[in-house]
C-alpha cells in the first residue's frame, strides 16, 4: 500500500513537474472551492486541477492583501502570484467569502492567464437563487467554450460527469473503509489520495485509487492497539502534514467534514434531468461549507457520520484569518457538546509553524477522551 501512497505524494509535491508545460492539447484551470463544477471544464477539453497553498512565505500575496486575510486564501495565491503555477491557462474564483473575492480581483489584475472567472454562489437554495446559480452556470459555460475553442455539448458534459461519479465512488468506498474498527488507511494518507486525484487527469486518478482499493480490501488490518477515532472539521485543509500531526497521538482521523474533503466525493450528480440542470442542483447543495449552512441537513449529516465512523472526538481547526469558520465553530461547538461528543477548537497557520502547540493540545485532549474510553 505504502508504495502507491508514495505515488499519489510525489505528484501532489511535484505538481509542476507532473503536470507540465501547457499545450494547445492539455490545457490547464486550476480551482480552490469546492462549488467550482469541474466537471464543465474537463467537459470543455481541459483539466481542472486542485491549487493548494504555499507552506513557506507568501511575500507576493502579502504585498496585495491586508494582514488579517486568511492565511488559506494567500497560501494559494502565492502560488498563483509568485509564478509558481505557470503552466495554467485560467483559473475559477467563487465568491464564498470576501477574501476569495478579493483573491479573484487581484488575480484579475496581476496574473496574465487568458481566463480569469469569478463564479457568484447563492448562499441559499431556493427556487428564486437555483435559477439564478443557473444563469451564473451557463455564464461560466460560455467562457469556458471561448478559451476551448470548442462547444460544449450534452454528450461531453454527461461524459464528464460520468466519468467524475466513478472517481466520487471509488473515493467514498476507499473513505468507507475507515468505518472499520481498525481502518487500514488514516486521514493523512486519505488527504494524499483526495488531494492528488483532483490534481491529475481524472481517469488517471480512477486507475491509481482502484489500484489501492485492490490492495487494502484485500489485506484488512486484525490486529492494532485501539486509537481515539476523530472527525476533522473546520477550514480548508489540503496539508496532510496537518493529520500527520494528529495522527501521531494514537489517534486516527476516521473522517473529515470539509470543504476540502469529503464534500469532494461524498455524493454524487443524479442524470435523471437535463445535464445542465443535475450539475447546478448537485452544486447548489452541497452541504461541507457554512457559506451554504442548512438548518437541518448540515446537522444531520454530522449525525449521520458520527455513529457510521464511530466518532469518539472532533477536532475543529481554524486557521487565521478565516471568518467564515471561524464564526462557525461556536455553532458547532454547542452542537457537539448536545450529542456528547468532546470537541477541540485550534486556531492554526496554513503553514504550520505551531506544529509543537498542535500536537501538545491535540495530545491532551485525545489523553481525555482515551481514560473516558479505555480505563473506565
Amino acid at each position: 500500500m505504502q508504495d502507491l501512497i508514495d505515488i499519489f505524494r510525489h505528484t501532489r509535491t511535484h505538481r509542476d513537474q507532473m503536470l507540465g508545460s501547457v499545450t494547445e492539447t492539455s490545457r490547464r484551470v486550476g480551482w480552490t472551492c469546492g462549488f467550482v463544477p469541474i466537471e464543465l471544464i474537463h467537459a470543455a477539453g481541459l483539466l481542472p486541477v486542485k491549487v493548494t497553498g504555499s507552506n513557506g512565505r507568501t511575500t507576493h500575496a502579502d504585498a496585495l492583501f491586508h494582514t488579517n486575510v486568511c492565511q488559506y486564501v494567500k497560501g494559494y495565491m502565492e502560488e498563483l502570484l509568485s509564478g509558481a503555477l505557470t503552466n495554467l491557462t485560467g483559473f475559477v474564483a467563487v465568491d464564498s467569502c470576501v477574501s476569495a473575492r478579493r483573491a479573484f480581483d487581484i488575480c484579475s489584475s496581476k496574473t496574465s492567464m487568458p481566463l480569469v472567472h469569478l463564479l457568484n454562489v447563492p448562499n441559499t437554495n431556493t427556487f428564486l437563487t437555483k435559477g439564478y446559480f443557473r444563469t451564473k452556470m451557463d455564464a461560466l459555460k460560455e467562457r469556458l467554450e471561448t478559451i476551448a475553442g470548442m462547444e460544449i455539448t450534452e454528450n461531453d458534459l454527461k461524459a464528464s460527469i460520468e466519468t467524475m461519479n466513478t472517481l466520487r465512488a471509488l473515493l467514498k468506498r476507499l473513505s468507507m473503509l475507515r468505518t472499520l474498527d481498525v481502518p487500514p488507511i488514516n486521514g493523512s494518507d486519505m488527504m494524499e489520495v483526495l488531494i492528488t486525484s483532483f490534481m491529475i487527469e481524472p481517469k488517471q486518478a480512477i486507475v491509481l485509487v482502484e489500484n489501492l482499493l485492490q490492495q487494502l480490501e484485500g489485506n484488512p488490518v486484525n490486529h492494532e492497539e485501539p486509537k481515539v477515532r476523530l472527525l476533522i472539521m473546520g477550514s480548508p485543509l489540503d496539508d496532510p502534514r496537518f493529520l500527520d500531526i494528529v495522527e501521531d497521538t494514537q489517534t486516527v482521523a476516521v473522517i473529515d467534514n470539509l470543504c476540502t474533503g469529503t464534500s469532494l466525493y461524498w455524493d454524487r450528480i443524479s442524470l435523471n434531468k437535463p445535464v445542465m440542470e443535475a450539475l447546478s442542483d448537485y452544486y447548489i447543495h452541497k452541504p461541507a461549507c457554512p457559506y451554504m449552512f442548512y438548518k437541518d441537513k448540515l446537522p444531520n449529516h454530522l449525525k449521520e457520520i458520527c455513529s457510521l465512523f464511530k466518532v469518539n472526538g472532533v477536532i475543529y481547526q481554524e486557521i487565521e484569518g478565516c471568518a467564515l469558520h471561524g464564526g462557525a465553530g461556536a455553532i458547532f461547538q454547542r452542537y457537539f457538546q448536545d450529542l456528547n461528543i468532546p470537541f477541540l477548537r485550534i486556531n492554526r497557520d496554513y503553514g504550520l509553524l505551531r506544529a509543537g502547540q498542535i500536537k501538545i493540545r491535540v495530545q491532551a485532549f485525545c489523553e481525555m477522551i482515551r481514560d473516558d474510553l479505555f480505563y473506565d
